[in-house]
């Protein structure tokens, strides 16, 4: 069929007798699709050209239409709505096998995490064991030191020891011969001292020299510090030079020599009643007699306690409203009111009625304030009792003042006793402990013997001692060589695996890299299959997409009418088209095919057509008029003939 389609300027289609691929816009393609599918009542009218009938080129007209029995409107016409839905059960295998796919993926990827984080456990166990094992040996390298080191000092130490024994031994002795002289010493300063061994033998403008000397030996072997050193020998300078202090108890007896007879007098002048201790004990039971009378009249009236409680808030009042100025005496007055009814103090006063009545404290201290009378009464009677043995005293002592100088100098002085008094010194405490400072040196120097002898025995036995520490730090030594050797043994196997286990760790880190890429794979090919609608054509529909449209031919008939296909294929992709309209060529090889289609892709495919099976038209718009249409007609006769 060679045709001229269009009323205007018109579609020159020169038609390949299998497959014809006309390109061409939408608007033109609509067209071309409409006025073939009613060609054979348009023809010779608005679709012209020449058909092949009985294989003469014959002009398409009505007459043509009716000589070739041509049924129909016109040519079959298919489109894509005479397609078959596509069919998902091939997506949703591809799916089912994808998500297998992304299974076995995951469970490589699972296993091989296993692996490397198993081989990673390895690997941190052995290289801590490796660190561990490194720093142990260490630590044995270095106890191995020290040992070497104690070794080396105890190989030294014997001679150490003989040094210091020698040295302790001579200390020891130069000790016990300083103790011994410390010891001399102490008996010459007792039996100058006097029998008491506290100076008071001594006597102003006495030689002292002697004493002096004992003093110097004494502190040179340290018995006494050197202050104390300086401080006797001062003394002793002093009492020498006649001007050392008179004893206070000497100088108490020149007194009382003197005022004995003056105090006599002055006693039995006063009498009992001016005696001091006397006077003030009366002077005290008259005031609190005074207040005792009229606390027991207000007893006896009943209006003790009411009087006393007014009296005192009263009076405490007065000092809390008191100006600043005047609370001393608002203070003196309150302490004046308490103590009128037997109370120190405001608190005291709180405390006692804090648990009982006012009237009940106040007869509280009343009962006090009677036996204080009875106190004083008894007290008083004792003291005019004293005062009286006093003056009976004062004239027994006017006679026996003689035999206490006597007892105080040791003997009975002759002529006057002052004199022997005055010549007794101030012993300073210094001296009178004097022995006993000497006695604390010697348990000192006693002491230092002692330890200058336990210094020997404790050197001798730490002699003995060497030999077995000795013995002891070889064997420690042993065992750390042994150790260290093992550790060497061990290290060099640990080593090496380690590093085996950090290759493997990394292998399998790689292949856990893998996996994981492996699985991100499956994963996108089952979200791009999820993300293709169900109702695209694939490749796999393709075999009843043209089951189909073979359905719609006579693909058995020797002649077969042309079909039209108007972009049948277009919902599918271009190469799936591509592949449908190669397999509809080879299964109806009988039918001439028309495709009308816009897709670049099938106009790309078309162009690699064998010119034994098809050809691309690609439709322009037509120039042709039905003159020039004619010439060309006769001129393909020409040509046939």
């Amino acid at each position: 069929m060679d045709l001229q389609v269009g009323a205007e300027r018109g579609v020159h289609l020169e038609l390949h007798p299998r497959l014809n691929v006309v390109v061409a816009g939408a608007a033109v393609q609509e067209r071309v699709a409409s006025l073939l599918g009613r060609a054979y009542v348009l023809a010779g009218s608005e679709v012209t050209g020449t058909v092949d009938g009985g294989g003469f080129l014959t002009p398409f007209d009505p007459t043509a239409v009716v000589a070739l029995d041509l049924v129909g409107d016109g040519l079959p016409l298919i489109g894509p709505g005479d397609l078959p839905a596509p069919d998902p059960t091939a997506l949703r295998a591809a799916r089912d096998a994808a998500v297998a796919e992304l299974g076995v993926a995951r469970e490589h990827l699972r296993r091989a995490i296993d692996e490397r984080d198993h081989l990673a456990r390895l690997r941190d166990a052995t290289a801590a064991a490796v660190t561990a094992g490194a720093e142990e040996r260490d630590g044995c390298v270095a106890r191995v030191a020290d040992v070497d080191a104690a070794i080396a000092a105890l190989d030294q130490r014997p001679a150490a020891i003989t040094a210091e024994r020698t040295v302790a031994a001579d200390a020891a002795d130069a000790a016990t011969r300083r103790l011994e002289e410390l010891q001399a010493v102490r008996g010459e300063l007792a039996a100058a001292l006097g029998p008491a061994e506290d100076g008071a033998a001594i006597r102003i403008g006495s030689d002292t020299t002697a004493l002096a000397a004992l003093v110097d030996r004494a502190a040179g072997l340290g018995g006494l510090r050197a202050d104390q050193h300086v401080e006797v020998q001062r003394w002793l300078a002093d009492v020498a030079a006649g001007s050392a202090a008179v004893s206070p108890g000497a100088q108490a007896l020149m007194a009382e020599v003197h005022a004995v007879e003056t105090a006599w007098q002055q006693a039995a002048s006063a009498g009992i009643e001016g005696e001091p201790t006397v006077a003030a004990l009366a002077a005290e039971r008259a005031d609190i007699g005074g207040n005792h009378e009229v606390l027991v009249a207000l007893a006896a009236s009943g209006l003790l306690g009411d009087t006393a409680k007014t009296q005192i808030d009263a009076a405490h009042i007065a000092l809390l409203q008191a100006p600043k100025g005047q609370q001393d005496a608002a203070a003196a007055a309150e302490l004046e009111v308490l103590a009128r009814y037997g109370f120190d103090s405001y608190l005291e006063y709180t405390i006692a009625t804090s648990t009982r009545g006012v009237g009940q404290a106040v007869e509280a201290k009343l009962a006090e304030l009677t036996g204080r009378i009875e106190s004083l009464d008894r007290a008083l009677t004792e003291a005019r009792e004293a005062a009286a043995a006093r003056i009976d005293q004062l004239a027994s002592q006017r006679e026996p003042a003689q035999q206490r100088v006597t007892a105080f100098l040791g003997y009975r002085p002759e002529g006057s006793s002052l004199d022997h008094l005055a010549r007794v010194p101030e012993v300073p405490h210094v001296v009178m402990r004097l022995t006993l400072t000497v006695d604390e040196a010697i348990e000192a120097a006693r002491e230092e013997v002692l330890r200058y002898r336990d210094m020997v025995t404790e050197l001798d036995d730490e002699e003995r001692t060497l030999a077995v520490r000795g013995g002891e730090l070889a064997a420690q030594r042993d065992q750390l060589v042994s150790r260290i050797s093992d550790l060497e043994e061990v290290l060099g196997r640990a080593l090496p695996e380690a590093e085996a286990l950090a290759a493997r760790v990394q292998a399998a880190d790689q292949a856990a890299v893998a996996a994981s890429g492996a699985v991100a794979a499956a994963t996108a090919q089952v979200e791009r299959i999820d993300a293709e609608p169900t109702d695209r054509y694939r490749r796999d529909d393709v075999p009843a997409v043209i089951e189909a449209i073979i359905g719609r031919l006579d693909p058995w008939s020797s002649a077969p009418p042309p079909v039209v296909l108007a972009d049948t294929f277009g919902p599918m992709a271009a190469d799936d088209a591509a592949v449908a309209l190669e397999a509809l060529v080879t299964r109806a090889e009988r039918s001439q095919v028309i495709y009308l289609t816009s897709n670049s892709g099938i106009r790309d495919w078309a162009r690699t057509l064998d010119p034994a099976v098809g050809r691309l038209v690609v439709v322009a718009q037509g120039r042709w008029s039905p003159r020039r249409l004619g010439r060309k007609v006769l001129g393909r006769r020409a040509d046939g003939a």
